[in-house]
């Protein structure tokens, strides 16, 4: 009796040390440092599969990713922040940020971001939404980049570059706290690049330059009745001609105020003086002045998009490629484990026979 004792000691010590062998638990991804909840990353290259299920806070550091996928926090139903920072972003997807219930705040500071596309920032999310871009670069922001944002706390871009923001990127947003826009660089602005935006407490767009911008651009932020437009500067060519047909250009929103920035010979001048006397653009160069009407622009699926892998990376391998981090393959573990297992019983029903033999 006292070797079956020995022998079940040794079995479940065995047991303790290997741990269970099949766990649901989700690891701390590759390049991450995870501890109480919350998840660091650093230069990572692959966007990680998932993450431990109680996180509450993740930050990404210099990571470099083809996108941020499709349902990227899906299941963390405890996630409040997700911040990036100097980090390089081919796109965000459609749904990138959905299926975290609770989350409270995403920040981009000094990235730099290729595509926002269609829904990109359409939570489902049952906090208030705090969204903030600083320091940073976007090249495309495709049409309902912004779309349906409903009750948010805030929504800031500051001293950030965009370069093209296209027909409808700000649509369908109501209930905003916070709206602003500070010492931007909006290289490219389209016909109603925001449209449908109402019940916003705080709007603001001040310090921002304009290189290129069409008519009613901004007209569908002006139903909001508190708003502060001032200090922006313009680049007043024939590409602003249009204003030439406004009766009274004081009363524009964005004329308050607002200066020109080039060409040389009416720089610093007040935009409402340069078109009020066609001093902008010559009768040779002149451009069509009426504002046309925009295509309409087909509101994008609601069903967001299936994630997809990496074509140049197998099951379990992080070395190739900018697609998502893959789940990690541990079966192979799992079968070592059993072998070790089912080698050590043999061994001890050897023993045990071997003795009672003797007795």
């Amino acid at each position: 009796m006292q070797l079956v004792y020995y022998v079940c000691t040794f079995y479940f010590a065995l047991f303790g040390l290997l741990g269970p062998v099949q766990s649901s638990e989700v690891h701390c991804p590759k390049d991450c440092t995870c501890r109480k909840q919350v998840v660091k990353c650093m230069q990572v290259i692959h966007f990680p599969w998932e993450f431990p299920a109680r996180t509450t806070k993740i930050s990404f550091d210099e990571m470099t990713v083809s996108e941020i996928p499709p349902n990227a926090f899906k299941g963390l139903n405890d996630l409040v922040s997700v911040e990036f920072t100097r980090s390089n972003i081919g796109s965000v997807s459609q749904c990138a940020f959905k299926s975290a219930p609770h989350l409270a705040s995403v920040k981009f500071t000094k990235c730099v971001i290729g595509v926002v596309k269609p829904a990109a920032f359409n939570v489902d999310s049952k906090e208030k939404l705090s969204i903030k871009v600083k320091d940073s670069q976007i090249t495309t922001m495709e049409p309902y980049a912004f779309y349906q944002l409903n009750k948010m706390e805030k929504r800031s871009f500051k001293d950030t570059t965009i370069h093209d923001v296209q027909t409808r990127a700000f649509y369908g947003i109501h209930n905003v706290a916070s709206f602003s826009f500070m010492s931007c660089d909006f290289r490219k602005v389209r016909n109603e690049a925001f449209a449908n935006i109402n019940k916003v407490s705080d709007l603001q767009i001040k310090r921002c330059k304009f290189h290129d911008y069409a008519c009613k651009a901004f007209d569908g932020l002006m139903a909001n009745s508190h708003y502060e437009v001032t200090e922006n500067r313009f680049r007043c060519d024939c590409g602003l001609n249009w204003l030439v047909t406004e009766k009274d250009l004081q009363k524009l929103w964005f004329v308050s105020n607002s200066t020109c920035m080039s060409p040389t010979k009416v720089e610093g001048k007040e935009l409402k003086d340069v078109f009020s006397t066609k001093q902008a653009c010559s009768q040779k160069n002149q451009k069509e002045t009426t504002c046309k009407k925009v295509a309409v622009v087909n509101l994008p699926d609601d069903a967001c998009p299936v994630r997809q892998e990496d074509e140049h990376s197998s099951p379990g391998d992080h070395s190739h490629g900018r697609g998502r981090q893959k789940k990690p393959d541990n079966s192979a573990n799992m079968q070592n484990w059993f072998n070790v297992i089912e080698y050590f019983m043999i061994l001890m029903v050897a023993y045990m026979k071997a003795k009672y033999v003797n007795l």
